[in-house]
């Protein structure tokens, strides 16, 4: 019973966000990145609606987004998430 309550709330919660204008949220399935680009990652999350974030960067760092390759991210691909999840990178 307690499921079935928890899956009502996030329904309403959903709805809630599509009548006040706020974009859908909606389970997405994490794509495989590692070894693509910070730009190549970048395109194939929007269109997910999704966001990444690197870490382990340290302030005031620049880095070419067309020429770092993503080392490694979290989720890991073919895991089932909401797209307001952000994908966790490291990079080479």
């Amino acid at each position: 019973m307690q499921e079935v309550l928890q899956y009502l709330e996030l329904q309403k919660d959903k709805e809630e966000q599509v009548e006040e204008g706020k974009e859908e949220v909606v389970e997405v399935t994490v794509p495989e990145l590692r070894g693509t680009t910070i730009k190549e990652a970048k395109e194939i999350l929007k269109e997910l609606k999704m966001n990444l974030e690197i870490n382990n960067l340290e302030e005031g760092t620049q880095i070419n987004e067309e020429e770092t390759i993503i080392k490694e991210q979290l989720p890991k691909p073919g895991i089932v998430v909401n797209n307001t999840n952000k994908v966790y990178i490291d990079v080479n």
